[in-house]
């Protein structure tokens, strides 16, 4: 039997939801590179706010935004 496997440095998605924790998620950062090669440092948005709880808030990219997978990062 095959096991199927997932190479994530070819893989791209067009949906992402981060979750930030803390009393100050406008200070997260998120990077990334785009499906055209272009780097991205959005920031975190109100627009973006997916949904809050009181340990944190969950956003989520922009869908029609496509990027690189392996270049994502979130940093707070």
């Amino acid at each position: 039997m095959q096991k199927d496997s997932l190479d994530l440095r070819d893989a791209k998605t067009d949906q992402v939801l981060y979750f930030v924790s803390g009393p100050y998620p406008e200070q997260a950062a998120v990077r990334y590179t785009g499906a055209d090669g272009i780097f991205r440092q959005p920031g975190v948005s109100e627009q973006d706010r997916v949904r809050q709880t009181p340990y944190g808030i969950l956003y989520g990219l922009p869908e029609e935004e496509v990027l690189w997978f392996d270049s994502l990062d979130i940093e707070h």
